[in-house]
């Protein structure tokens, strides 16, 4: 964060194909809407296994960071930053780890150089929160979680039973 003063909120943990995709160190293509723009150039990959315990391990991760929201970490799982909130922190490494699942599924149907969306379409801004969610959030509890697009729908879905 001190590389990085624009940075409001890092997320570190480690998803299973995030880890898989890491070791093949293969770049990741955009295969679903969800995250595609977060794949859409290589993503950067520390190549060390061990706990980022020391002051140069951590500048380490802000150099390969440089501008961007990601970072793999090989065999150990990504670390992504925002520059929003935690919300969008958070939100960004679920999104990777899908797009990494999907990648994977993808290479053992179709190997190394199987389809996937086209840049250009991958890039296309978003058109905000799917109908189908706000429509859900604006009805949790008299629309109380309203305003909060994708990130109150999953807080509802996890807390529903609670």
């Amino acid at each position: 964060m001190r590389a990085r003063p624009d940075v409001v909120s890092v997320t570190h943990v480690h998803p299973d194909y995030t880890i898989l995709m890491s070791v093949f160190e293969k770049q990741l293509k955009p295969m679903a809407q969800e995250g595609a723009a977060l794949v859409t150039k290589p993503l950067p990959i520390l190549r060390q296994m061990k706990i980022i315990s020391t002051e140069e391990e951590g500048a380490e991760v802000a150099k390969l960071l440089g501008d961007g929201d990601i970072v793999l970490l090989l065999g150990h799982g990504a670390v992504t930053v925002s520059t929003t909130s935690v919300q969008n922190c958070v939100l960004n490494m679920a999104q990777l780890e899908h797009q990494a699942r999907l990648n994977y599924l993808a290479m053992c149907a179709g190997g190394l150089d199987h389809p996937s969306i086209q840049l250009d379409l991958a890039l296309q801004p978003s058109l905000g929160t799917p109908a189908h969610i706000a429509a859900r959030v604006a009805n949790i509890e008299g629309g109380r979680q309203g305003g909060e697009g994708i990130w109150g729908y999953f807080r509802e879905r996890v807390t529903a039973d609670m």
